[in-house]
């Protein structure tokens, strides 16, 4: 894995989450983790596209269901915080979509 960055992601109630930036293509081993699907734009900076969770990396992308949207988005890399825990991993996700609510993530996921 060939990091590229490191990205600091505020959710919705203050929290701050390191989030290590590879590209896309980056093969991951088998680790709990909140991801993002990132777009890279002109003025350097990334846009949020997804947000997601998993318990394991090293598969979640083999057959991901967003991968073909985000990537028409302009999808080319892919944010990894490895701070949640198995508790805290779902509240850590609904945290994130809220603050940031990536035009991939489910709609249903905004709400309260």
């Amino acid at each position: 894995m060939s990091k590229i960055t490191t990205l600091v992601f505020t959710g919705q109630n203050g929290r701050k989450y390191d989030f290590s930036v590879y590209p896309k293509d980056t093969k991951f081993k088998s680790i709990l983790a909140i991801y993002a699907f990132l777009k890279l734009e002109e003025n350097g900076c990334y846009r949020v596209l997804y947000i997601g969770k998993t318990t394991d990396l090293s598969t979640r992308f083999d057959s991901h269901h967003k991968w073909e949207e985000a990537t028409r988005y302009g999808f080319g890399y892919i944010g990894v915080c490895t701070d949640s825990t198995i508790l805290s991993l779902d509240l850590d996700e609904a945290n994130l979509i809220q603050k940031y609510q990536p035009r991939c993530n489910d709609k249903l996921k905004f709400a309260p």
